[in-house]
């Protein structure tokens, strides 16, 4: 032990006497500071600033491989090789060399984590508070591949002791580099990229920085290759320079152990993370179902019975729910009364496809049930006025509530428990997109809600303990992840970090853009609710970045990134406030038209754009399709020449009525016909 500690006492001797360590140490805190103004001053945050840090990630590996080559050749060039062989404890030697390199990794590391902390600190960034996610960060991908990196250049080095090392080295650098795509198949070079996924992303607000086992079972598959090469040198050295058997036999123990090790590392490796191709797809998933659904309404080749209001009401929820990876488990009780016959022994609830149901009983007694697309059926006792269902659901809820290993969203508009009746949970857009819709229910109901979850869970109920919430609401949000809380103004703000300092300034321009919009529609508008959530609403799959239900304004964290330095630019705009405010904060069976017309108009009667979006709908120059589309164009076009006869009070009027139909849930596409025919004439 004593030769051992001697050898990593001069090994860091030596280190702390190289000019290129304490370069890097300088240049790389200089980074940090210089690096981190300039990200602040872009609007970026320090979460970005982290995950944009590819090239630290591949100059550690470079580093790493040159400090390994630099230890193995020390001897040799000072022509001590063949004096250390003779010395007695040199078997100890090699991995003395390792610990000693592993030091300096660790000092490097600590001096990078205080700096870190310290510029979020007087930055004053809320990253803070999830420290542990940023050291975890900086060990694994900056301090891993710096050992790594090390381990893999001195036994390279050890097993080819000629110019070619270089070569080999640099391959090896560029095969574990962010950047390997290039040159790689893109599943190996996934597997063995030791940076981020895609350098280029945008940090995922809610899920963090990626901590996944994906990224740790890849780095730890590294780390067993190089205790592998490693062993392999020290069995080549100790071939050709001694005999004993004792040694080769503990290093073949060893070669053998990290073979095994290799082999149960990728099987550890799971893919617990959405990405943004991963939302593409849970979205094409559904808006080809709906669009099936509506071509099968449209023909009668459906057997679901047509959407109607519930002849019964739940009285109160339970729901006891887990969240496990990409799902989520829930058992809930349901109290009910069925005060009117007319379900005929069937009570239909909307819950969305994604959720599968089973252990289903009524009073505690099973039933029949059935489940088709997004409606559950069950069997009930014609005499019972007040019972209780309970049931078990498992499953996703698809891109409009994302859900993963670290995060997960269920917005109360969104159908992840039983709503009663018949609801239409989604419709195709004029311009082919999907639109949710507003599925709370229609009064404030009893909920009691227990989340097994290690973190803190958010939501829109009462907290009543750890992840316990209870109250009286007409609909439940749950939010899962890197989010912070806070109070503005009296508004429960729940956002990811280093957002919550701009609400304050941004709410006052959101309700002065509402109540502008009220006033010319001459519409009572909604105030703001008492909470706030910014949400994982992905404005590329997602039709509108701003939604409102009946106590919650949600706002999308992607579109909030981008506007980060003027987030009024985006939530403020009426062509935003419009269908947020006046629109989707109540449930309509059939209304995609409206959003679309009603902000194309507002913006050409009230608006500065030039073309405005009216303009653009009828010259034919907006993506729009099938029949809907034809609507929607054939109208705008109507609309322009209205306005183009200089009609415009006469348009404000028709805005105004139809809002008010709209409000009312009496607008149909008919009528809106029969009013622009009447103002042409």
């Amino acid at each position: 032990m004593q030769r051992f500690l001697g050898t990593i006492w001069i090994e860091l001797t030596l280190y702390r006497r190289g000019i290129w360590l304490w370069a890097t140490i300088i240049s790389l805190i200089s980074y940090l500071i210089y690096g981190y103004y300039l990200f602040s001053k872009e609007g970026l945050g320090a979460g970005q600033i982290l995950q944009s840090s590819t090239f630290i990630v591949m100059a550690a590996a470079l580093l790493g491989m040159v400090a390994g080559v630099i230890t193995a050749n020390r001897e040799r060039e000072a022509y001590l090789e063949e004096v250390m062989f003779a010395l007695p404890g040199d078997h100890v030697r090699p991995l003395a060399k390792m610990a000693a390199w592993f030091v300096v990794v660790s000092v490097m590391m600590a001096l990078s984590i205080f700096s870190i902390l310290t510029i979020q600190y007087f930055w004053d960034s809320e990253l803070l508070s999830f420290w542990w996610m940023t050291v975890n960060y900086i060990l694994l991908y900056w301090g891993m591949t710096l050992f790594v990196s090390g381990i893999i250049g001195y036994s390279i080095q050890q097993l080819i002791r000629s110019f070619w090392s270089y070569p080999l080295l640099f391959i090896i650098w560029v095969a574990i580099s962010p950047y390997n795509k290039i040159l790689m198949p893109k599943d190996i070079a996934d597997f063995l990229n030791q940076g981020e996924m895609d350098p280029t992303a945008a940090y995922s607000d809610f899920q963090g920085l990626d901590l996944s086992w994906e990224p740790i079972g890849k780095h730890l598959f590294l780390l067993l290759l190089s205790i592998f090469l490693l062993c392999i040198a020290l069995c080549v050295e100790k071939r050709e320079r001694s005999k004993k058997r004792g040694i080769r036999f503990v290093q073949a123990i060893v070669v053998i152990t990290v073979i095994f090790g290799l082999i149960a590392i990728p099987l550890t490796m799971k893919d617990t993370r959405y990405n943004m191709d991963d939302l593409f797809l849970l979205y094409e998933k559904d808006l080809n179902d709906y669009t099936q659904k509506e071509k099968n309404g449209a023909t009668q080749k459906t057997n679901l019975p047509v959407p109607t209001a519930p002849s019964f009401e739940v009285d109160s929820y339970q729901i006891e729910l887990k969240h496990n990876n990409k799902e989520i488990t829930y058992r809930a009780e349901m109290e009910v009364s069925v005060p009117d016959r007319r379900e005929k022994g069937w009570l239909f609830f909307t819950l969305y496809h994604g959720l599968a149901v089973g252990d289903v009983t009524v009073n505690d007694e099973p039933v029949e049930w059935r489940r088709e697309g997004d409606v559950l059926k069950v069997k009930w006792m014609e005499d019972d006025i007040k019972g209780k269902i309970k049931l078990y659901v498992r499953g996703t809820t698809g891109y409009k509530n994302p859900i993963d290993s670290s995060s997960f969203y269920l917005s109360s508009s969104f159908p992840w428990y039983p709503v009663p009746g018949l609801r239409n949970v989604a419709e195709i857009t004029p311009d082919h997109r999907l639109q949710f819709k507003n599925l709370e229910l229609s009064h404030p109901t009893s909920f009691k809600v227990l989340v097994d979850q290690n973190g803190e869970v958010f939501s829109n109920l009462p907290k009543k303990g750890k992840n316990q919430f209870e109250g009286n609401v007409r609909g439940v949000t749950l939010l899962f992840g890197r989010l912070v809380e806070a109070k503005i103004d009296g508004k429960h703000i729940v956002a990811p970090a280093d957002y919550t300092k701009k609400l304050r300034q941004l709410l006052p321009k959101i309700e002065d853009s509402a109540t502008l919009i009220g006033d010319r529609l001459q519409r009572e508008e909604p105030s703001l609710p008492e909470h706030l959530f910014i949400v994982p609403l992905s404005t590329s799959v997602n039709l509108y970045p701003m939604e409102l239900t009946s106590d919650q304004l949600l706002l999308s964290a992607e579109e909030f990134r981008i506007f980060y330095l003027q987030p009024d630019l985006a939530f403020a705009d009426p062509l935003n406030v419009l269908p947020a405010f006046y629109w989707y904060n109540r449930y309509h069976e059939e209304e995609s038209l409206f959003p679309f017309l009603a902000t194309a108009l507002y913006d050409h009667l009230y608006g500065n754009r030039t073309p405005s979006e009216l303009q653009l709908m009828a010259q034919g120059e907006a993506p729009l399709y099938g029949d809907k589309g034809k609507n929607l164009q054939e109208l705008a076009q109507k609309m322009m020449t209205l306005s183009e006869k200089g009609k415009t009070e006469e348009l404000k009027k028709l805005l105004m009525e139809w809002s008010g139909k709209v409000h009312k849930g009496k607008e149909e596409i008919q009528e809106r016909k029969q009013l622009l025919s009447a103002l042409q004439d």
